[in-house]
């Protein structure tokens, strides 16, 4: 429905009669139905003394130029526009409506790769000083802390990680006290 203070002359948006102003029609991109979608402002309720109109025919293209500044997260290569190092994800490119119904290229889909949570416990045994800022697909080695001897065992952060709150996918090592 149109609102009450806006009409449309001949494919011009006008403010109706009884109000007045400038009237701005601009597109929202409706999430739900990925379809642009016109949206008025501009005109109050006053009496009227000239309205100006704005052409308001809504198109958004469904491709548009590359963004002006490049972006670090996103790389364009030959096989199309992929996460940059450092980032994971499904890259991609959409035109989304800004004022005058123009499409602007807007980046999304890559997120940074997050190192996995610092290992922390609470036993005196284990030596886990080489396990914070381990980054996904590395690993660390937790080991025994003298005076307690064993065989160490390596940590790892799952490869693709992008939850700095993950932790470590770990067992413990078995560590004796020596005698």
């Amino acid at each position: 429905p149109v609102p009450a203070a806006f009409q449309k002359i001949a494919r011009v948006w006008q403010c109706a009669e009884g109000y007045a102003g400038s009237v701005i029609s601009y597109c929202n991109l409706n999430q739900t139905t990925c379809r642009a979608e016109l949206s008025l402002a501009g005109c109050s309720r006053k009496p009227a003394h000239q309205a100006v109109t704005v052409d308001s025919v809504c198109v958004v293209p469904k491709e548009c130029s590359d963004p002006v500044a490049p972006d670090p997260k996103y790389n364009n290569s030959p096989d199309g526009l992929q996460c940059a190092s450092g980032f994971i994800g499904a890259a991609f490119k959409r035109c989304s409506p800004v004022m005058q119904c123009l499409a602007e290229p807007v980046l999304g889909g890559c997120v940074p790769l997050e190192p996995c949570a610092a290992l922390v416990v609470e036993s005196c045994d284990l030596d886990v000083s080489a396990c914070s800022g381990v980054m996904p697909g590395g690993s660390c080695e937790v080991r025994c802390k003298s005076p307690y001897e064993g065989p160490s065992r390596v940590a790892r952060c799952p490869a693709g990680n992008i939850d700095p709150k993950r932790q470590l996918i770990w067992e413990a090592p078995l560590c004796e006290l020596r005698t």
